[in-house]
């Protein structure tokens, strides 16, 4: 086991951040493969060197595809979501360690394809030492750099998905006239909808639910209040086609009916 230095916890307790491997293999299949449904005692490294994997960990979907690691906390039940269709090749850590190192990187998936050659000798110097072949600490010492490693291509996976949601943003503006779901968006870009829906929310301070139902009041009242359309041919062009549909979605937002929106603001 590896001890960072002690720091000041609550009531003067001195805590100390650790980190102890347990387990380290490479598993590659050639044929369809999908992951077995297990509890877990300790928490998981998931990483994918070729092919993609297809999980749930708890209620929560996650692809990973060439070059994608995932850490999964302790005390989760993970299986397969579906088989994989190709050749996979992934490693797999059980590891036990101080709350603060899986913070901001747990149940997430971090791409580390700019470092993955560097990445994968880690894995390997992990694995080689856990069979015996290394000395006692260089397991954990292994551990701790791919942890590290792990939370800097976090932080820059971060950067680029945020700046990716611009392209989200326009994908919505753009779809206004029609019934756009979440799922729809997220399958479009190949995001996990849990994320997408994190991330979208930690950018913009609102869901993406609200942010798309907005987009079609402003929309729908734009229209009320500078034109002559028809409520019919107005609920249309905000994806709502049938007006009893359109009249009942407008007034349980805005708490009046289209009609008298349109009368009270011209």
């Amino acid at each position: 086991m590896i001890c960072m230095p002690a720091k000041p916890g609550y009531q003067k307790i001195e805590v100390k951040t650790y980190v102890k491997a347990k387990s380290c293999f490479s598993l590659s299949v050639s044929e369809e493969l999908r992951y077995a449904r297990r509890f877990l005692e300790f928490c998981e490294i998931i990483y994918v060197t070729l092919g993609r994997l297809y999980l749930t960990v708890d209620r929560s979907e996650f692809i990973l595809g060439a070059g994608d690691v995932l850490v999964i906390p302790r005390y989760r039940t993970v299986e397969g979501l579906k088989p994989s269709a190709e050749k996979t090749t992934y490693y797999s850590v059980e590891f036990t360690c101080s709350s603060e190192l899986l913070s901001g990187i747990a149940e997430r998936v971090v791409s580390v394809t700019e470092d993955e050659l560097f990445f994968a000798k880690l894995f390997e110097r992990l694995r080689a030492a856990m069979t015996g072949s290394g000395i006692d600490y260089e397991a954990d010492a292994a551990l701790f750099s791919i942890l590290c490693d792990i939370r800097r291509g976090g932080d820059r996976t971060e950067q680029e998905r945020f700046s990716a949601l611009g392209a989200v943003m326009e994908y919505i503006n753009r779809s206004i006239d029609r019934m756009i779901t979440v799922e729809e968006i997220a399958a479009h870009f190949g995001y996990n909808k849990d994320y997408l829906m994190r991330i979208f929310r930690m950018r913009y301070g609102v869901t993406m639910k609200k942010y798309i139902n907005d987009q079609k009041l402003t929309m729908a009242k734009h229209l009320l209040m500078t034109t002559d359309v028809s409520v019919q041919k107005i609920g249309e062009s905000v994806g709502l086609p049938e007006r009893e549909l359109f009249e009942k979605y407008f007034k349980y937002h805005e708490k009046v009916t289209p009609q008298r929106f349109r009368k009270m603001h011209r």
